[in-house]
């Protein structure tokens, strides 16, 4: 059996991977992965707790939907990975290469190395500024102004400003 739902038919026969329980404050839901006509992958609730719902549902994918599960499962990994290391790239630290790309106190294109990191408070907001080493002259800007520049990935805003 795959997913019994509430009109007392059974669908998605043989196309259920995955099931689990979306707990709330007060209520759960009851969700089936399915694979649809087109071959993408969707939840459908089956259940709930809000009232009562008769349904169920059963793991019986076929081979190939299976095997086509647990590489979208292993594509949404790697592609979380690489968001992961974007924004481990664009990380600002002493030592991190950036270029100027806004702002009026110091030149466009400005390239150097932070060498100072610290808040300013003005009223409610706090911002970030960095101290750039340029020529060994230290030159101050929010870091919001400054794009890092990585060897993998190029220009990259800054994920902490």
């Amino acid at each position: 059996m795959a997913v019994s739902l509430a009109d007392d038919t059974i669908g998605y026969i043989g196309r259920t991977v995955a099931v689990h329980e979306v707990n709330g404050y007060d209520d759960s839901d009851f969700m089936a992965t399915v694979a649809d006509e087109d071959g993408n992958f969707i939840d459908i609730m089956y259940g709930t707790t809000r009232f009562a719902w008769r349904g169920n549902a059963t793991i019986d994918a076929t081979p190939e939907i299976m095997a086509a599960w647990k590489a979208h499962l292993a594509a949404e990994r790697e592609a979380a990975a690489e968001a992961a290391r974007r924004r481990e790239a664009g990380r600002i630290g002493k030592g991190t290469p950036v270029v100027v790309r806004k702002g009026r106190k110091v030149p466009v294109g400005t390239e150097g190395v932070v060498g100072w990191l610290g808040w300013q408070t003005f009223g409610h907001r706090k911002s970030l500024r960095i101290g750039i080493r340029v020529d060994g002259e230290m030159v101050f800007t929010a870091a919001s102004n400054v794009r890092v520049v990585d060897p993998v990935y190029g220009e990259l805003p800054p994920t902490d400003a």
